[in-house]
């Protein structure tokens, strides 16, 4: 399901439930399998905002997950965040939702928010999409925190029943980001 609707140089722009071949296209640096994406968009060409909506779906190849994994595989005291059965069976997401609005070849990311069971992941940045580059802040946060919190003593004073948390930095090309803690 789509619509379109233009007046006097506004639109709007929606569509609900569109399949795994259509995200993998529309996001042409990833690959999906399953789920689907409902999306709005509304404004004028110069100047609009939209949101994403994904859901039950598996990301498979996303060149950026990609650089964050590679990343926490290579910095020891980030273990807890790592996913080894992602190269081989991709990353399975109940929801993930993307809020932006757009100006002179910017993306503003207000809003990246992706839920799986392994990990979580919130942030924000921009996106040149002249220079085809990228400035985001991602937070991963995994519930380990709780997990461990149950042991005795120890497990409270460090965790305090909470989820892990860090901060990543992802910036450079859009094809290729560097990824840094």
């Amino acid at each position: 399901l789509a619509g379109f609707r233009l007046e006097e140089n506004k639109f709007h722009l929606y569509g609900k439930d569109f399949n795994d071949n259509f995200i993998s296209k529309l996001f042409y640096l990833s690959k999906f399998k399953g789920g689907s994406l409902d999306f709005s968009a509304s404004g004028n060409i110069d100047e609009y905002q939209g949101t994403m909506y994904l859901k039950d779906t598996v990301i498979i190849d996303y060149k950026i997950l990609n650089n964050i994994l590679a990343f926490i595989n290579t910095v020891p005291s980030l273990i807890t965040f790592s996913l080894p059965g992602y190269s081989t069976n991709g990353l399975y997401t109940d929801t993930a939702y993307l809020r932006f609005n757009t100006k002179n070849n910017l993306i503003h990311l207000s809003d990246i928010y992706l839920d799986s069971k392994e990990i979580d992941i919130v942030g924000k940045g921009i996106i040149n999409i002249e220079k085809e580059t990228l400035d985001v802040d991602l937070n991963l946060q995994t519930d380990l925190g709780s997990k461990l919190s149950q042991v005795p003593v120890v497990g409270y004073i460090i965790f305090d029943e909470k989820s892990i948390s860090t901060t990543l930095n992802i910036d450079g090309s859009l094809s290729n980001p560097s990824v840094k803690s």
